[in-house]
């Protein structure tokens, strides 16, 4: 609960969680009001979740849950995984996405081109979008390299029916350049920047 009402990001305090074994019954509890939340609007919602979510069965069981439990809301799901860990954990993200997409969700690889990058494995997963890295998106307009690697990926992604998201697009000359590349979709602080709420997620 924020008492200030002030927009904060929550990573400075993932390690807290997870070190304190806060985290598993942390991302429960926000998966559970996300969900009711998810259920009492329109439109597409994405969810990150990480290798410790998807291991965890508990975790896994409730999201499956949760799903049975709001019947219409599977298709409008977004399940974020880190490239990362969709390579190194291949067998267990492979599990994970099985069981999600029989309630109709999306699959979303964040980060990608951060270093890790797979194609076949990727390729492999049935992922639905893969949302570019900011590495390479915030230096469209200065790197070359960055271009060839973006295009790439884009290249790639259309061969395979894959929806890209253009991350980290922070000013209009990246913008018009990630137009130019064909890239689906683009977000960053070019459009919108994270904005104050009057009511934080547990005060309702």
């Amino acid at each position: 609960i924020m008492k200030d009402a002030q927009a904060r990001s929550i990573y400075p305090y993932l390690h807290i969680a997870k070190e304190s074994n806060l985290y598993p019954q942390l991302t429960r509890s926000i998966a559970t009001q996300s969900f009711a939340i998810i259920a009492e609007h329109e439109g597409d919602f994405s969810i990150n979740v990480s290798i410790d979510d998807i291991g965890n069965k508990e975790t896994v069981a409730l999201l499956e849950r949760l799903l049975e439990q709001y019947e219409s809301i599977g298709k409008r799901i977004i399940f974020e995984l880190l490239e990362s860990e969709a390579i190194e954990e291949y067998n267990e993200i492979v599990e994970f996405i099985a069981k999600m997409r029989r309630y109709g969700c999306r699959i979303a690889i964040d980060d990608f081109g951060s270093g890790y990058s797979n194609f076949s494995r990727i390729l492999n997963l049935a992922i639905d979008i893969i949302k570019i890295d900011g590495s390479l998106i915030r230096n469209l307009d200065t790197d070359d390299k960055a271009i060839t690697i973006v295009q790439t990926i884009v290249n790639f992604t259309k061969n395979s029916s894959i929806k890209t998201v253009a991350e980290f697009v922070h000013n209009e000359a990246i913008a018009n350049i990630v137009e130019t590349l064909e890239i689906d979709s683009a977000q960053g602080f070019y459009f919108y920047e994270p904005a104050e709420h009057p009511v934080a997620i547990g005060q309702a």
